[in-house]
Formats: structure tokens, C-alpha cells, sequence
């Protein structure tokens, strides 16, 4: 059932040029989008005082950051999986490619630890500077990798 639904969407990526820059420009453009708006606040993380009295005030508002970011993620995964079944028996045996599914599952429970990192140090607690700033090191360091895995994975045919 699954499979003529799959070889369909393969030969419609394949075929028409459009749809599949249509695909990749949304993948791309939500990379840069929601890394980038990550990128600044984990930049605006790591300015913070490790430890001071000074409040931490989040980059654009706090909880806008993260509706970008899970907004663009959703549109990271659905456009994700409309190239890998656009090509599914190349990237399914790619060990790369499960390289950077793993790093964006890593990247989302770094995500998730650095929100509620993020929670307590606007709540005051010192304690959870150290936490914050390690986890935004990890955010900028797994967006990155990420992105290289991706490029390396599209160039190494």
C-alpha cells in the first residue's frame, strides 16, 4: 500500500524539476530560519553572565524563539521526508544518513533540557546558568553538524 504511494512521489521529485526545488528550498530556507533564530539565542545564552544577579532577558521575547524553531523543525521533517522518499533505497542504506537522523533527535532532547535550563534561570535559579549556556554550546555546535552531515550526505553521490 505504502510502496506505489512512495515510487509516485519518487517519480513526481524526480520528473519535475519545480517540485523538487520546491522541496529542497523549503527544506533549506527552514534550516536557515530556525537555525538561524536558534543560533542568536544560543549567541544570546552564551553573553549571559555565568553567574550574576543580572536577570537573563531571552531574545525575541523568550517564547518566540521557540515557535520558530518547532515551526521550522516541522517544516525540516516534512520536507526531510519528501527527499527521502524521493530517493528512499540510496539515503535507507546510507549510514550517514541515520548519522543525522540520530544528531537531530540529540538536537531536539538538547532542545527540550535547554527550554526547561531556560525556565528555571528566568525563574532565578542560579544554579541553572551552567546548564543553560552548556546546552546552548550543544545547540550551535548539533545545528552545524547537522547541516554538514546534510551536505555531505546530498554531495557524496
Amino acid at each position: 500500500m505504502i510502496a506505489p504511494i512512495v515510487e509516485r512521489w519518487a517519480r513526481l521529485y524526480n520528473d519535475h524539476k519545480t517540485v523538487s526545488d520546491a522541496v529542497t528550498f523549503a527544506h533549506l530556507a527552514a534550516i536557515m530560519v530556525g537555525g538561524g533564530v536558534a543560533i542568536a539565542s544560543d549567541r544570546a545564552a552564551l553573553a549571559m553572565a555565568p553567574a550574576s544577579d543580572v536577570p537573563y532577558t531571552p531574545p525575541l521575547g523568550g517564547r518566540a524563539v521557540h515557535r520558530w524553531v518547532v515551526a521550522s523543525l516541522a517544516v525540516i521533517t516534512i520536507s526531510g521526508l519528501g527527499m527521502l522518499f524521493a530517493d528512499l533505497h540510496t539515503y535507507i542504506a546510507a549510514p550517514l544518513f541515520w548519522v543525522k537522523m540520530a544528531l537531530t533527535l540529540v538536537l531536539l532532547g538538547n532542545g527540550w533540557v535547554r527550554m526547561q535550563a531556560e525556565q528555571a534561570v528566568l525563574a532565578g535559579v542560579q544554579a541553572a546558568r551552567a546548564r543553560f549556556r552548556q546546552t546552548s554550546v550543544a545547540s550551535l555546535v548539533l545545528w552545524l553538524v547537522i547541516l554538514l552531515a546534510g551536505v555531505m550526505l546530498v554531495t557524496s553521490d
